[in-house]
C-alpha cells in the first residue's frame, strides 16, 4: 500500500520533536531512526521548512537548518511536543499493561513501575477509564482479556477458540498462557500450545472464546517437536509495500534503505502466513531469499493470476 498523505503528515509532526530532543542528529541517521530513504527524509523537512501559523511570514513558518547534513530545529513554532495519544490508545496501553502487571509477582519491582505508568497515563484522561470502555476497546474485541489476566495471575490454563489467519478456520485449543504484549496497535498473547506441542502466538482479537480449565499436572518437558522452527526470509519492500514493516516490526530487522526499496529479514515460523500476506502488496514486494520461497510466492501469484484470466 502506498503512503499516504496522513501518513507523511503524521511523520511530519513526529520530526520536529524528535530533533529538538536529539541536537546534532543527521539527515541519515533521521532516515534510519523513521525506516525511510534519506531523500524521503529530505522531501519531509523542506515541506516543514514552508509549514507555519496563519500569517504565513517568515515570522510565523518553521525554520530549519540541514547544514552540513546536521539537522536542527530554530524555530518550530508551537511543534516542540510529541504528538498526544488518543484515549482510545490510552486504554489500550493501560490494558496491556495491567495484563503484564497481573504476570508478575507482587514483590517484583516492575510491578510498582507498571503501576506508576499506568497512573500517569490514566492522568492525562478527562475521565476515568470505564468497564465497558475496558470491555469494548480494540484490545478486547471479544471479552476474553479479563479471562487470560486471572489465567496468568493464578498460573492456570486456558481452552481457546482461535480463528486462524492463515486459513480463516476456528480451532479449539489448550494453552498455557506465559505473556500479553503489545504490537502494532494489536494486543498478543504468548502462551505453551498443548496442541501444537510448542510456544505459540496468539493474536487476541483473534480469540473468540477462553475458559479457565482446572489444574492438571505440569508437563516436565515442555520442548517443541515442531519442526516449522523459525526461519529468515529476505524481502525486498518497494514504496507500496513498506506497510508491511510499519504492521510487523517485531519480527522484522531493517537490513538497508535505499531510495527505491527496503529490504528487511522477516523471523517467522508460519511461512504460508507470510506468503498470504507479501501476494497481497503484488509487484512492491521481492522475496530475495530463499529461493525455494521466493518460487512459492511466484507460483502462488501465477495462480491468482489465473482466476482472473480464465
Amino acid at each position: 500500500m502506498a503512503e499516504t498523505a496522513i501518513d507523511r503528515t503524521k511523520r511530519a509532526l513526529d520530526l520536529i520533536p524528535y530533533v529538538i530532543e536529539r541536537p546534532g542528529i543527521t539527515v541519515q541517521e533521521l532516515a534510519r531512526d523513521f525506516v525511510v530513504s534519506e531523500k524521503q527524509i529530505r522531501a519531509d523537512l523542506d515541506l516543514l521548512f514552508v509549514c507555519g501559523l496563519p500569517g504565513y511570514s517568515p515570522l510565523e513558518l518553521i525554520d530549519i537548518s540541514t547544514d552540513d547534513d546536521f539537522v536542527d530545529v530554530i524555530e518550530p513554532q508551537l511543534l516542540d511536543q510529541p504528538r498526544n495519544l488518543t484515549r482510545r490508545e490510552i486504554v489500550a496501553l493501560v490494558i496491556a499493561l495491567e495484563a503484564l502487571a497481573a504476570s508478575r509477582n507482587t514483590l517484583d519491582p516492575l510491578r510498582a513501575t507498571i503501576t506508576q505508568l499506568q497512573g500517569k497515563l490514566q492522568g492525562t484522561l478527562d475521565k476515568p477509564i470505564s468497564k465497558p470502555e475496558v470491555l469494548n476497546s480494540e484490545a478486547d474485541p471479544h471479552g476474553v482479556l479479563a479471562t487470560i489476566e486471572q489465567a496468568l495471575a493464578i498460573n492456570r490454563e486456558l481452552e481457546v477458540e482461535y480463528l486462524s489467519a492463515k486459513s480463516d478456520n476456528r480451532t479449539i485449543r489448550r494453552i498455557a498462557p506465559t505473556r500479553i504484549y503489545m504490537q502494532n496497535g494489536s494486543g498478543y498473547l504468548h502462551a505453551w500450545c498443548y496442541n501444537s506441542i510448542g510456544e505459540r502466538t496468539f493474536r487476541i482479537d483473534r480469540i473468540v472464546r477462553a475458559d479457565l480449565l482446572e489444574n492438571s499436572d505440569p508437563i516436565e518437558n515442555r520442548t517443541s517437536h515442531d519442526s516449522d522452527a523459525a526461519q529468515q526470509i529476505v524481502v525486498g519492500l518497494r514504496s507500496g509495500a513498506r506497510e508491511f514493516l510499519e504492521r510487523h516490526r517485531g519480527i522484522c530487522t531493517v537490513d538497508s534503505v535505499t531510495d527505491d526499496e527496503t529490504v528487511v529479514r522477516v523471523h517467522v515460523e508460519d511461512t504460508n502466513w507470510l506468503l498470504r500476506t507479501l501476494i497481497g502488496y503484488g509487484s512492491a514486494v521481492r522475496i530475495e531469499k530463499p529461493a525455494e520461497i521466493a518460487a512459492e510466492l511466484r507460483e502462488m501469484a501465477r495462480e491468482a493470476l489465473a482466476l482472473y484470466t480464465r
